[in-house]
């Protein structure tokens, strides 16, 4: 591993974000001006912690009945964080995020850490910072990263970063590994 990466990871990651307040205003699956407002179906079908971040992963099961029958859909939704109007695009059976308190970069810089499944989680934040200052793997379980947010379901780590001017995610399921490799297979 190259020492000066692991030792520009270490200072771009040294500062994480406060939660902001995520509030969704208004949600739309189709294409085009052939659109189902989803809004309540959203808030039925996401994952995440409330305020703080949603994941989705689009698709007529959820969202139907298909307002675009043979067209590629999108979820639009349009958010408020911290007060301000943001709108956030998710292309059908991609998996998507939605992060509150999280502007794109240019350089790397891990946003928020969380462990956990479907509306149960936990922020890990400090403990991804301290094994990336560290430079040591860590195994994703709750021995690690408890205490158990979800019991007795499969859990997994998601880690949120910025980069290249996006907010980029990696997933590691529960007894996965995580460490700076994590990054690199991301971006292969």
């Amino acid at each position: 591993m190259n020492r000066l990466f692991l030792v520009l990871l270490a200072v771009s990651c040294a500062a994480t974000l406060a939660a902001g307040e995520l509030k969704i205003v208004k949600a739309t699956y189709g294409s085009g001006d052939k659109v189902n407002d989803v809004t309540e179906a959203l808030q039925k079908h996401m994952g995440g912690l409330a305020g703080i971040f949603l994941t989705i992963r689009p698709s007529n099961k959820e969202f139907g009945p298909d307002p675009a029958p043979r067209q590629a859909k999108s979820l639009t939704i349009v958010y408020t964080d911290g007060g301000a109007e943001k709108e956030v695009v998710i292309p059908e059976r991609q998996q998507g995020i939605v992060v509150a308190n999280a502007e794109p970069a240019q350089e790397f810089k891990v946003l928020r850490a969380f462990f956990g499944n479907g509306k149960e989680w936990n922020e890990v934040t400090p403990q991804i910072m301290q094994a990336l200052d560290n430079g040591t793997p860590l195994t994703v379980r709750v021995a690690t990263l408890g205490p158990d947010p979800a019991p007795r379901k499969k859990k997994e780590l998601w880690v949120i970063y910025t980069q290249d001017n996006k907010i980029h995610f990696i997933r590691i399921p529960e007894f996965g590994e995580f460490s700076v490799e994590s990054f690199k297979q991301e971006h292969k």
